[in-house]
């Protein structure tokens, strides 16, 4: 039985059974979910694919910078094309203190009282990082390794900012 508990530390994240490593790819999600419901490609000029386990309730944003097998696109080249990001949605799934999906705003509050704002949502576990790209406002900053997402005041999604693109 797959745990259906969403988790992160500053150094790891985790979806049930799959550890999302700085270098996982859509091979090492296919090795414990199995293959997905579907994978969409985008427009072709998108640099960027999206799978989804429907019956798991969850979302895969697929991509690589590192290149593809001639004749290969972002879902049929599994071990090459990286985890960029994931989004969970599924109403089994819960973090270890008891957030789930669907619960309000203000046991968010209650269970992640120092839970940050960002634009993608409330950081439950996130990570003081040095600014690698050059493209920050300043030196160090905060990056969220475990957010949720609200809508209408009530949790509609986990999601994991990966980054792991195979430069």
């Amino acid at each position: 039985m797959i745990p259906f508990i969403v988790h992160a530390t500053p150094a790891t994240q985790q979806l049930g059974a799959l550890t999302i490593r700085s270098d996982a790819t859509y091979q090492d999600a296919i090795d414990v979910y199995g293959k997905p419901s579907v994978c969409l490609p985008r427009k072709p000029w998108a640099p960027f694919a999206t799978a989804v386990w429907r019956t798991d309730g969850f979302r895969l944003k697929i991509t690589t910078l590192g290149g593809l097998t001639p004749g290969k696109t972002f879902c049929s080249d599994p071990r090459h094309v990286q985890i960029d990001s994931a989004v969970v949605t599924g109403r089994r799934w819960h973090t270890r203190r008891g957030l789930r999906i669907g619960d309000s705003a203000a046991k968010l509050h209650r269970l992640y009282p120092h839970a940050r704002r960002f634009r993608e949502g409330w950081g439950l576990v996130q990570v003081y990082r040095h600014c690698g790209a050059g493209i920050c406002q300043a030196e160090f900053h905060w990056v969220p390794r475990l957010t949720a997402v609200l809508r209408d005041g009530r949790v509609a999604s986990f999601v994991f900012p990966v980054g792991a693109e195979g430069e």
